[in-house]
Protein backbone atom coordinates (compact mmCIF):
# COMPACT_ATOMS: atom_id res chain seq x y z
CA UNK A 1 0.00 0.00 0.00
CA UNK A 2 1.38 3.46 -0.82
CA UNK A 3 2.64 5.61 2.02
CA UNK A 4 3.09 9.36 2.46
CA UNK A 5 6.04 10.33 4.66
CA UNK A 6 6.93 13.85 5.78
CA UNK A 7 10.15 14.19 7.72
CA UNK A 8 12.58 16.89 8.73
CA UNK A 9 15.77 16.92 6.71
CA UNK A 10 19.05 15.70 8.12
CA UNK A 11 20.51 15.74 10.66
CA UNK A 12 17.25 15.50 12.60
CA UNK A 13 15.49 12.88 10.42
CA UNK A 14 12.34 13.25 12.52
CA UNK A 15 9.22 11.70 10.93
CA UNK A 16 6.31 14.12 11.22
CA UNK A 17 3.77 12.09 9.25
CA UNK A 18 3.71 8.53 8.00
CA UNK A 19 0.40 7.50 6.54
CA UNK A 20 -0.72 4.63 4.35
CA UNK A 21 -3.22 5.59 1.69
CA UNK A 22 -5.10 3.90 -1.10
CA UNK A 23 -6.51 5.20 -4.35
CA UNK A 24 -10.01 4.64 -2.98
CA UNK A 25 -9.32 7.09 -0.13
CA UNK A 26 -9.24 9.94 -2.63
CA UNK A 27 -12.84 9.38 -3.66
CA UNK A 28 -13.92 11.15 -0.46
CA UNK A 29 -13.83 14.96 -0.35
CA UNK A 30 -13.61 14.73 3.43
CA UNK A 31 -10.56 12.45 3.28
CA UNK A 32 -8.78 14.73 0.79
CA UNK A 33 -9.44 17.79 2.94
CA UNK A 34 -8.25 16.05 6.12
CA UNK A 35 -5.15 14.67 4.39
CA UNK A 36 -4.25 18.13 3.10
CA UNK A 37 -4.61 19.51 6.64
CA UNK A 38 -2.39 16.76 8.08
CA UNK A 39 0.19 17.35 5.35
CA UNK A 40 0.24 21.10 6.00
CA UNK A 41 0.73 20.56 9.74
CA UNK A 42 3.47 17.97 9.19
CA UNK A 43 5.34 20.19 6.72
CA UNK A 44 5.14 23.11 9.16
CA UNK A 45 6.43 20.92 12.01
CA UNK A 46 9.29 19.59 9.87
CA UNK A 47 10.26 23.11 8.85
CA UNK A 48 10.22 24.25 12.49
CA UNK A 49 12.38 21.27 13.54
CA UNK A 50 14.91 22.09 10.82
CA UNK A 51 14.97 25.75 11.88
CA UNK A 52 15.60 24.82 15.53
CA UNK A 53 18.40 22.49 14.47
CA UNK A 54 19.93 25.20 12.27
CA UNK A 55 19.70 27.76 15.10
CA UNK A 56 21.38 25.35 17.54
CA UNK A 57 24.21 24.70 15.09
CA UNK A 58 24.68 28.45 14.57
CA UNK A 59 24.85 29.03 18.33
CA UNK A 60 27.33 26.18 18.75
CA UNK A 61 29.52 27.57 15.97
CA UNK A 62 29.39 31.06 17.50
CA UNK A 63 30.33 29.60 20.90
CA UNK A 64 33.26 27.75 19.35
CA UNK A 65 34.49 30.97 17.73
CA UNK A 66 34.12 32.86 21.04
CA UNK A 67 36.08 30.18 22.91
CA UNK A 68 38.78 30.24 20.23
CA UNK A 69 39.03 34.04 20.60
CA UNK A 70 39.32 33.71 24.39
CA UNK A 71 42.30 31.36 24.11
CA UNK A 72 44.37 33.67 21.93
CA UNK A 73 47.67 34.88 23.47
CA UNK A 74 47.19 37.82 25.83
CA UNK A 75 43.43 37.53 25.89
CA UNK A 76 43.32 36.77 29.63
CA UNK A 77 45.69 39.49 30.77
CA UNK A 78 42.98 41.99 31.69
CA UNK A 79 40.88 39.33 33.38
CA UNK A 80 43.86 38.09 35.37
CA UNK A 81 44.58 41.55 36.75
CA UNK A 82 40.96 41.97 37.81
CA UNK A 83 41.07 38.63 39.65
CA UNK A 84 44.35 39.55 41.37
CA UNK A 85 43.00 42.96 42.41
CA UNK A 86 39.92 41.36 43.91
CA UNK A 87 41.98 39.07 46.13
Amino acid sequence: MPRIIVMADRPTDIVMLSERISVDDFESDHFRAQLLERLALAVGDADAAEQVDQDQRSLAEAGSRDRADDTSPGSHAAGDSVIRAAR
